[in-house]
Parts: C-alpha cells; structure tokens; sequence
C-alpha cells in the first residue's frame, strides 16, 4: 500500500472520500477537517465565486476554520456566510476563525489553493 498523506474516511457504506492533504488538515481540538469540506459548502452559495479554508492558532481550541471568500455580489457579507455554514455543518467547522473577502484566491500553476500564501498574508 502506498502512503499519499490524504485525508480521508469511509462512510457506513464503506465509500472511500478523500478530503484533502493531510497537511492542509484543521484540528480543532481533537477533530480533523479538511478545509475542503467547508469550501464545498462555501462554494454552494449562489453568491460566493471563489473560497478557500484555512486553520489558524487559537488558545482555546488548537486551531480554528478561517474562511477567504471571493463574493459575486456585494451584498453578502460576514454574517450571512457565518450562517450559512452553521446551518449545515457541525460547530467544529463553524468559521470561528472570521471571514476575510478577497479579491482572488492565490493558486499554484496546477490550480490548487495556495494555502500557504493565505496564511502567511494574514499573519502579517
């Protein structure tokens, strides 16, 4: 068996899903979530064109889910997403970490989210 460093689990079928790279994994106490989990459902709203998760330090609870968004209207804002996500998500992935709007998600020539970049930029 060959170890890719995935972040995956199986349903009570027994279907494989994989989340995301163990790397990019938030733990918020003792659970791990793929920051792609919330992007899916950030990506569900009609509003949102772009998002991307990341955990960032906190005291309390080791890491928390920050999200950058990138909106198609300007109406929506931080609250409107907070609970949009609380609606369909356990409170491990509530955004407890904030919303930040951006203009665009930085991505790697192979298009995938540069998490790095969004944490470095918001540690400045």
């Amino acid at each position: 068996m060959a170890v890719t460093r995935d972040f995956a689990k199986y349903d009570n079928e027994g279907n494989l899903y994989i989340f995301g790279r163990l790397k990019d994994v938030i733990k918020v106490n003792e659970e791990k979530i793929g920051p792609s989990e919330i992007e899916n459902i950030l990506l569900s709203h009609s509003k949102i064109e772009d998002a991307a998760v990341v955990g960032i330090k906190d005291n309390e609870y080791g890491q928390i889910p920050k999200a950058f968004i990138v909106k198609s209207e300007k109406e929506l804002n931080e609250q409107n997403i907070q609970e949009f996500v609380e609606e369909k998500t356990p409170a491990s992935m509530h955004l407890k970490g904030g919303v930040e709007f951006i203009s665009e998600i930085p991505k790697s020539g192979g298009g995938k989210i540069s998490r790095k970049d969004l944490i470095k930029n918001d540690e400045e």
